[in-house]
């Protein structure tokens, strides 16, 4: 509905915007450990699906020196790619993928 709309150029934007949202989206159920958050209802979280991505896109960390993160399995992430780890603090930090070696993966 585009309500309080002036141009027709808005509704059609506002159409656009409802046909692909309702088209994407999913209810997913989840389990998460003592770390994990719960998201109120209407939140947008990210999932990490590999069956939806085609990859394994999640993990832990088993290390870190510097710029150098140690992860808990192998990898498919290239340079280029970003990295969200989530702190202790309950932040979430983004860098991007500078290398990967094995499981060790080298960010800027």
């Amino acid at each position: 509905a585009a309500i309080g709309c002036t141009r027709e150029s808005e509704a059609q934007r506002r159409g656009k915007w409802a046909i692909l949202t309702n088209s994407q989206d999913r209810t997913v159920t989840f389990r998460t450990g003592m770390d994990g958050a719960i998201p109120l209802p209407g939140w947008v979280i990210p999932v990490a699906d590999a069956l939806l991505a085609g990859r394994e896109i999640g993990g832990r960390v088993s290390a870190v020196a510097g710029r150098v993160i140690t992860l808990d399995r192998d990898t498919q992430a290239k340079a280029g790619d970003r990295l969200l780890l989530n702190l202790p603090s309950g932040k979430a930090e983004a860098r991007t993928v500078q290398s990967v070696a094995g499981r060790a993966v080298t960010v800027t």
